[in-house]
């Protein structure tokens, strides 16, 4: 039978059974609206993937997220008031509804992000969709599960601060011409 709502009950008895809970599977639902997961201060990784979601919200109360799985949702929205997030590595909104590069602008705020997944959206389709993602969000290192260095954005990368400067690339490129 599957889960609707994210109540505070049942929320309680996952807590009673296990104090420590590090990672919390609730995919393949019906849940519409993330919320009551405040007791669960010890999780770091979420995987509500596959349920009625339209919102992200009410995640903020975990300090510990590493990783949130939000695959096959009905996301359109990423409020960055909503996602005060700094351990954050992963994130994974594969296949929502996300349409506009100003939400993907929004995760600038997420300081530990690291792998981020956007196929299936919208966004993922616009023209220069790839470098504009590694433009506004120069912490990450992968993008829809392909390493930023391999989709030629390392140079790009090491402008924004992650690496070499541009001009000692410049130097080692032009001593490799022979």
């Amino acid at each position: 039978m599957p889960i609707y709502v994210l109540s505070k009950q049942l929320v309680d008895e996952i807590c009673k059974g296990y104090q420590s809970l590090a990672f919390l599977n609730l995919s393949k639902n019906s849940i519409s609206t993330i919320e009551n997961l405040a007791p669960l201060q010890c999780l770091s990784r979420l995987d509500l993937s596959n349920n009625r979601i339209s919102r992200l919200e009410n995640v903020d109360c975990l300090p510990l997220l590493k990783e949130l799985r939000l695959a096959g949702n009905c996301i359109s929205l990423l409020d960055a008031a909503e996602l005060n997030l700094p351990v954050l590595e992963l994130l994974d909104l594969a296949d929502n509804n996300v349409v506009d590069r100003k939400q993907v602008h929004n995760l600038a705020v997420l300081p530990s992000l690291r792998r981020l997944t956007l196929s299936g959206n919208p966004v993922a389709k616009l023209r220069n969709y790839r470098p504009g993602v590694a433009r506004c969000l120069p912490q990450i290192n992968e993008l829809d599960s392909e390493p930023l260095v391999r989709l030629g954005f390392a140079k790009l990368k090491k402008m924004h601060g992650q690496g070499e400067s541009p001009s000692s690339q410049e130097k080692d490129s032009g001593s490799n011409r022979g």
